[in-house]
């Protein structure tokens, strides 16, 4: 997106020109945020995520507790930065050399599209507070190591414990909780269109 917007500035000239540079300059921030939130997604999910039965000791737990933890700054960061893009926008054009009448109907345009990235951004949101609980998880089973099992057959945790299991359960209802949080906030992303018009 960010190669249009440049690519179509090239074309142009005057404010209209200006106008698509700021506007590539606020999502190339963006679009930095996105690579580091899929590579951080992706190196986790490689790593087995917190799928209790690909766990092979303690150290790997720990591992992938790391793993998290930047995951839970990378889904900060772009959420951050979705949340706040307009504002960027905002703040390009009113320190940009612009007429004040262009400065003015960019700035309402830029207002009206924030609350389409503010609803993009909460999707974010919820994935640092998902790795978050995830973090959770694994710091039980890697405080409980060697009083719990992965039971293929039941496909489940199996705990010495009954306290943990309690805990456990409590972790796993809130992933879940977000999980489905998650799916509902993408369902009304779609249906919010960035840029205008109709899905």
């Amino acid at each position: 997106m960010v190669q249009i917007f440049n690519s179509t500035a090239d074309k142009m000239a005057g404010d209209e020109q200006e106008i698509m540079y700021i506007f590539a300059a606020a999502l190339a921030d963006l679009r930095d945020e996105a690579r580091e939130y899929d590579e951080r997604w992706d190196q986790i999910a490689m790593r087995g995520g917190y799928d209790a039965s690909t766990i092979e000791s303690e150290q790997d737990i720990r591992e992938r507790i790391e793993m998290l933890h930047a995951c839970v700054a990378a889904s900060e960061a772009i959420y951050t930065a979705y949340a706040n893009v307009m504002d960027d926008v905002i703040w390009r054009i009113d320190s940009s050399q612009l007429p004040p009448n262009v400065k003015h109907n960019v700035r309402n345009e830029a207002s009206r599209d924030a609350s389409r990235y503010k609803a993009a951004a909460a999707g974010f949101a919820i994935d640092r507070d998902c790795a978050a609980r995830i973090v959770d998880l694994l710091e039980l089973l890697a405080s409980h190591w060697g009083e719990w099992h992965y039971d293929q057959e039941a496909a489940a945790l199996v705990f010495d414990a009954l306290s943990v299991k309690d805990e456990l359960w409590d972790i796993n209802d809130d992933i879940d909780r977000l999980l489905q949080s998650r799916d509902a906030s993408d369902r009304e992303k779609l249906s919010k269109p960035i840029g205008g018009g109709t899905p």
